[in-house]
């Protein structure tokens, strides 16, 4: 923009077009437009007149216009009397690159003033740094989650590292182990399908009954367990053992249960049970049975629905060992007398509740008449409350009764 009055008209003539607008030429451009496009040169030419042209560039000059136009209206806006366009001494007060431009030369000059300090704004949200500083320099903010790295060329800003507090819960601690095991296992195995040689970490785990029940205390880690069997190629037995040891160890395994146990774990049990011997059936069937605080977990749906598996595949193929399967019953009645109600203590719907009932009849057909009668006297308020329920609620409760020759119907009519 030069210092001549020409051009002082002509932003002034930017302000108010309409002044120094021609109408012939308007007219002639919307004559050739509407003649067709084959008289224009350009296709799009004609669709803007001079009017509007002017007014698209009054739009993108009223910024400047607006810095260098006098306050005097009275005035002309932008040249002085000589024809010369005057620039205010403030030109650059408002140019906050400018004036961080002017703060870095060393020279004597005097400096615009900034009519907002936005500088000292920033260095209040983010701590200044000068320009020599060491850029491996990290500050800490308050309120940030860590600390903060400025960024180079040859050193890209790092990551913010935050540490997790600790929760001090042991639940927590081990629901987040727990999952922390599944996904290192989940990752060994990745690396397992790439390179079969790397099994070093899996094959460490198999050994480590403890990592068993850690990996399998979540529905993460359970849904991992058929994955790592087929990588290792584990035979029939091992598997077996795994699942009898998961199932022995309930408590453990039924802390952070989140779902799917019948068929990631009580499913795939059963279905290896018909392939392994009777006294391996046995000696699983007793650590199941005789697991430590057993009685304190009759409630959970999930033990009673195992011991139900248990004794009725016993029922169906003991054979020979069937005097040794009715001491195991007896002795087991013995550890949970006392205990029976606790299978009713949830409100577990009538679908969930057939096994306890069925487990109940299977424990009661395999003990002696007394135990029988002390079971019922034991569960006489839950039996009396359920026959006058649904009639889903009346089978159950029968399958109990008709092992001692006894049927619902004739408890009503008392």
């Amino acid at each position: 923009m030069g210092d001549d009055g020409g051009s002082g008209a002509y932003l002034l003539s930017l302000i108010n077009p309409v002044e120094s607008l021609d109408l012939n030429e308007t007219e002639n451009a919307a004559d050739a437009f509407a003649s067709g496009p084959a008289t224009l040169v350009d296709p799009y030419a004609g669709i803007m007149t001079s009017r509007d042209c002017l007014h698209i560039q009054r739009i993108q000059l009223t910024p400047i216009i607006a810095v260098l136009k006098k306050v005097d209206a009275s005035e002309d806006l932008l040249v002085s009397k000589s024809g010369v366009i005057e620039y205010p001494d403030d030109y650059f007060g408002d140019d906050f690159y400018y004036a961080k431009y002017m703060s870095r030369t060393e020279t004597k000059t005097p400096q615009p003033t900034v009519s907002i300090d936005i500088s000292r704004h920033i260095r209040h949200i983010v701590p200044h740094l000068p320009k020599s500083a060491d850029r491996r320099t990290k500050i800490s903010v308050e309120g940030a989650l860590g600390t903060i790295s400025l960024n180079s060329l040859r050193k890209p800003k790092q990551a913010i590292q935050a540490a997790m507090a600790s929760t001090r819960n042991p639940d927590v601690e081990g629901y987040l182990s727990s999952l922390a095991l599944a996904e290192k296992i989940a990752v060994a195995l990745l690396n397992t399908d790439i390179d079969p040689t790397g099994r070093a970490s899996l094959d460490g785990f198999m050994q480590d009954k403890n990592e068993w029940l850690l990996l399998s205390s979540t529905y993460k880690g359970r849904k991992l367990i058929p994955r790592l069997f087929h990588s290792l190629r584990v035979d029939h037995e091992h598997q077996l053992a795994f699942y009898s040891h998961l199932l022995s160890n309930m408590k453990s395994l039924l802390m952070y249960s989140d779902g799917l146990f019948v068929d990631l774990l009580l499913g795939p049990f059963l279905r290896l049970l018909p392939a392994s011997s009777l006294e391996s059936f046995l000696s699983i069937s007793r650590s199941i049975a005789f697991q430590a605080k057993i009685a304190e977990l009759l409630d959970r749906k999930e033990v009673f629905m195992t011991l139900c598996v248990v004794f009725n595949h016993a029922q169906l193929n003991i054979g020979s060992l069937h005097d040794q399967w009715r001491g195991v019953c007896e002795e087991l009645f013995l550890a949970l007398s006392g205990s029976f109600s606790l299978l009713f203590a949830r409100d577990y719907p009538e679908a969930d509740l057939f096994y306890a009932w069925q487990f109940l009849a299977l424990l009661a057909s395999n003990t002696g008449l007394d135990n029988c009668r002390l079971l019922l006297a034991e569960l006489r308020l839950v039996i009396m409350q359920r026959i006058y329920e649904s009639e889903e609620s009346v089978q159950n409760v029968n399958r109990l009764l008709h092992v001692v020759g006894l049927d619902a119907s004739q408890l009503m009519q008392h």
